[in-house]
């Protein structure tokens, strides 16, 4: 629910500077910025914050911290194969953000990239996340 919002809320506390620093660092060493890198920290969600403008922010840095909802990432030790990682368009992209993260997938250039799971949960189930954690990876090893 309202994920886009949250998403928001992150790229603004990720990028305080307004992306300054990704700049700065990646012009000193002399190297092009990609695209997508170019999106997440451009305006209108991201913006130069002065001290004042950073402790109006909420402090949560994550869309599972900034809903207090436990997760666990894992690698699963598989490897994506184009030839049995079939991509299946979905019948409607959730947001113009799942619109471009659709955009981006090239079954080419994800040969060989490492898959890794992640489990979440709500508050306070966080033995749960670890639980269900342990159980996928038996089966996926099995």
């Amino acid at each position: 629910y309202d994920h886009d919002r949250g998403y928001s809320i992150i790229r603004e506390l990720y990028f305080e500077d307004g992306g300054a620093t990704v700049r700065r660092l990646l012009r000193e060493g002399g190297e092009d910025m990609h695209p997508l890198t170019e999106w997440v920290i451009s305006p209108p969600y991201v913006k130069d914050h002065d001290a004042a403008q950073v402790w109006k922010l909420i402090s949560y840095t994550a869309i599972w911290n900034l809903l207090d909802y436990p997760g666990a990432v894992f690698p699963t030790g598989l490897f994506a194969d184009p030839s049995i990682d079939v991509y299946q368009e979905p019948l409607c992209p959730m947001s113009a953000a799942d619109k471009q993260n659709i955009s981006l997938y090239d079954a080419a250039v994800f040969t060989g990239a490492p898959v890794s799971l992640q489990t979440i949960s709500r508050r306070f189930n966080d033995g749960l996340v670890l639980a269900a954690q342990d159980v996928i990876e038996r089966i996926i090893k099995s």
